[in-house]
């Protein structure tokens, strides 16, 4: 299961760091906090 979020985890990190704008990043960067 732990594994499955991770995978998870990394794939929106790649797409927000390749897509995503500076506004998104900080938004990800706050949820990454309240997750882990």
């Amino acid at each position: 299961m732990r594994a499955i979020v991770f995978i998870k985890y990394d794939t929106i990190k790649t797409y927000v760091e390749k897509q995503g704008s500076k506004e998104e990043r900080e938004e990800y960067g706050q949820m990454k906090l309240l997750d882990f």
